[in-house]
């Protein structure tokens, strides 16, 4: 094989697995509102890349040194790789319960809501639209006897 061919399907590959990247860290905020536990999907999806790495490293060092044939070698290589990224795509989409996660949301922001209008009720918070935002999180964040109460 030539540079070029080299070349080419190295291209591919690296925007095959950039667009799969994209996509799960664009699912990432979806999941959870809390920036610890966004910050932890993030390290296990890390983790387990390279976990996935390693096995398929792993796997090759066995498969070469069991089987003979040069062609055989990678073939079986490409068709187990292939298998169980087919079976981990399927248990992605099927176990990912969007609806569960959208029920979820719209409830914290029922909490948010009711946390806001109760401290602009006891007036620990002004009406002032550019430091709304500000007052209520560190009010929150100080208070957490609203948030225990709304368990």
């Amino acid at each position: 094989m030539t540079f070029a061919n080299y070349a080419f399907f190295g291209i591919i590959f690296n925007i095959g697995w950039a667009m799969c990247q994209v996509s799960h860290m664009s699912l990432v905020p979806s999941l959870t509102l809390s920036r610890g536990r966004r910050d932890m999907l993030n390290s296990m999806r890390s983790f387990f890349t390279f976990v996935a790495n390693l096995s398929i490293l792993a796997l090759a060092a066995v498969l070469f040194s069991i089987i003979e044939d040069e062609k055989q070698k990678y073939q079986l290589l490409a068709y187990i790789g292939v298998t169980i990224g087919f079976v981990a795509c399927l248990v992605f989409v099927y176990m990912i319960r969007e609806k569960l996660l959208v029920e979820g949301c719209r409830r914290l922001a029922s909490e948010y809501r009711e946390a806001y209008q109760y401290l602009q009720e006891t007036g620990e918070i002004s009406p002032d639209k550019n430091d709304k935002k500000e007052a209520t999180e560190r009010k929150l964040s100080q208070d957490t006897t609203f948030s225990e109460a709304s368990r």
